[in-house]
């Protein structure tokens, strides 16, 4: 297979990724679960990491190649608004059903699918011919998905922005005081901020190239949606920055995740708003665009907002913008680009969304329906496709953990491993653990019944792993402790694990839970659980349990008692790769 910069293999052979593409095809959102539908899931998240990581090494591009070779980009939007009107109208009827425990890692990589689409657009219409051989009517599809995303982050985006601005970290109670309903709405508000952010870069890349696609695209983007009064208000109240609740320093959105600026990172154009400033440039300066754009008073008193923001400063960072900046002049004097004729003569080249249309114009009734079907056939938490599906795939899954873990920098960690070391050791030393018991057969009401103190064990070194984190969302590498029972646990050491419970950890300042099941037969010498997340918890751990001959009080299921585990730190001075990479 072919190496990357890196000096690293590709995830799929070109052959194997013109195969997987040939087999992209429209799925209707009825089928959305479905083991075909979960297929196809997979398959765009191989082919967007595996372009992400030709476009970043600057190697062969085949993956958008064949794309546009095999006319499939009207395929990948297609699927991008089956996904965002199923979350809009049959999710919501299939909330109770998708809450199970067992549907944890199905339904998120469905809410991430959408991501997972819109990431590889951006990554693909980064290019001309991508942009210029999709269809028109797809691609209307498109600057329509783009703009519902701008009215998103005109109005939710920011509130969602300062409800996830946190003055303090979650305590203990808290994690356990949050319902599987809560946290499924956590992870659709995620993704739709990580989508309507993406979005802004695949409307840039759509203005750059506007020459060469159908004028009724030029009008939608002008007059239709007007998008140019969407842009210039993300400028001037940004939901990528805030100031954060518990440093009181400026944060920004980037790759995915709130990072703190220091020093001169504040003086440094924000992607999300060069994409918006280069959008605006396209649209402002082009002289079609010019000619085709009625500037009315409220337009040219938005425009103005922006001169107070052109300054060296930004002209050394985007150089183009001083057109802008002339124009925009031009446009507060007085000048007016638009005719009486221009504006007859643009009225018949409107095009309509057919598909989207199609899709929401169902009834309740239908919407219902689907959710129904698919509650029994697909999201049943026994024996369900999607269940199905997921469990098939987890071996092409790791492949694709450990491809990204690939992608690190190796050379800039070697220096660090021993002091990470000796640091993992000293700071493994103690993790405490809680673990809970339902007392309810249907809803939630938590029992405290263990507390655990685990320490590390000093008969064995720490050792350095590629480990995955659980959720397909980022993977690093970490330093691996085992631990042992301390005799300090505010609870006996030897009390059995509920049948079914619910286990918090903390380590050091974090905190991570999960739920978990021990089968009721099959029952293994040895009962593991894992907890936590490298990305986001900066841990995970693996509990381990012996069975014993005592007798469960929930009667035939098989009784563990926690002996130890592992636990993995993440090492420092690594960089981060999320699922799906950044696009250019």
């Amino acid at each position: 297979m072919d190496g990357g910069g890196l000096g690293m293999t590709n995830l799929i052979t070109p052959y194997e990724a013109e195969h997987k593409i040939e087999g992209l095809c429209n799925l209707g959102i009825e089928l959305v679960g479905s083991t075909k539908y979960m297929q196809q899931v997979r398959t765009v998240e191989e082919l967007n990491l595996q372009a992400h990581h030709n476009a970043l090494n600057h190697s062969d591009e085949f993956v958008s190649d064949l794309l546009v070779t095999l006319d499939k980009i009207p395929t990948l939007i297609h699927e991008l608004l089956v996904i965002e009107v199923w979350k809009m109208k049959v999710l919501p009827h299939l909330e109770e059903t998708l809450t199970s425990s067992s549907m944890s890692v199905p339904v998120y990589l469905i809410l991430q699918h959408e991501l997972q689409v819109i990431n590889l657009l951006e990554c693909t219409l980064y290019h001309k011919q991508a942009v210029e051989s999709t269809g028109g009517d797809a691609i209307v599809e498109l600057v329509d998905y783009c703009y519902r995303k701008l009215v998103y982050l005109n109005t939710e985006a920011r509130e969602y922005a300062e409800s996830t601005n946190l003055d303090k970290d979650l305590s203990v109670k808290d994690v356990m005081n949050t319902t599987s309903e809560q946290e499924l709405k956590k992870k659709m508000d995620e993704t739709k901020f990580a989508c309507s952010m993406c979005s802004l870069a695949v409307l840039r890349y759509l203005t750059d190239h506007l020459g060469g696609l159908d004028p009724g695209v030029m009008a939608r983007l002008l007059d239709t949606h007007d998008v140019c009064m969407s842009l210039i208000p993300l400028l001037e109240d940004p939901p990528w920055w805030r100031v954060s609740n518990r440093t009181r320093q400026i944060e920004s959105y980037e790759d995915n995740a709130w990072k703190a600026l220091k020093g001169d990172e504040r003086l440094r154009v924000n992607k999300h708003a060069a994409q918006i400033w280069l959008a605006l440039n396209n649209l402002v300066v082009d002289p079609e665009c010019r000619k085709k754009y009625t500037w009315t008073n409220y337009s040219i008193e938005q425009a103005s907002h922006l001169k107070k923001y052109f300054n060296e400063l930004l002209f050394d960072q985007l150089p183009v913008l001083k057109d802008l900046a002339r124009v925009v002049d031009e446009i507060i004097l007085g000048a007016s680009y638009r005719t009486e004729e221009v504006m007859k003569s643009s009225l018949i080249l409107e095009q309509i969304p057919e598909i989207f249309d199609s899709l929401v114009s169902r009834t309740r009734e239908n919407f219902v329906s689907i959710a129904q079907r698919q509650a029994k056939d697909y999201f049943d938490p026994e024996d369900g496709e999607a269940i199905k599906s997921t469990k098939s795939q987890l071996e092409s899954m790791l492949k694709s953990f450990e491809f990204l873990a690939n992608l690190e920098d190796e050379t800039k960690k070697q220096g660090k491993v021993g002091n990470d070391k000796d640091n993992a050791a000293g700071e493994s030393d103690h993790v405490n653990v809680q673990i809970y018991k339902n007392l309810k057969e249907k809803g939630e009401e938590w029992e405290q019944v263990i507390d655990l103190s685990l320490k590390r064990n000093a008969k064995k070194d720490p050792e350095e792993v590629e480990q995955p984190a659980k959720e397909l969302g980022i993977t690093i590498k970490g330093l691996r402790c085992r631990l042992k029972v301390s005799k300090k646990s505010k609870t006996g050491t030897n009390l059995p694990l509920p049948s079914k419970g619910k286990i918090t950890v903390s380590h050091k300042s974090n905190t991570a839970t999960s739920t978990y099941e021990i089968p009721e037969s099959g029952a293994s010498k040895v009962f593991w659980i894992s907890v936590g997340n490298l990305g986001v918890n900066q841990f995970a751990l693996q509990l381990k349990s012996k069975l014993t001959e005592s007798i469960n009080d929930d009667g035939g299921v098989p009784t563990y008692v926690p002996e130890g585990g592992a636990l993995t730190v993440r090492m420092e001075g690594q960089t981060n790769f999320v699922v799906p990479a950044g696009g250019q």
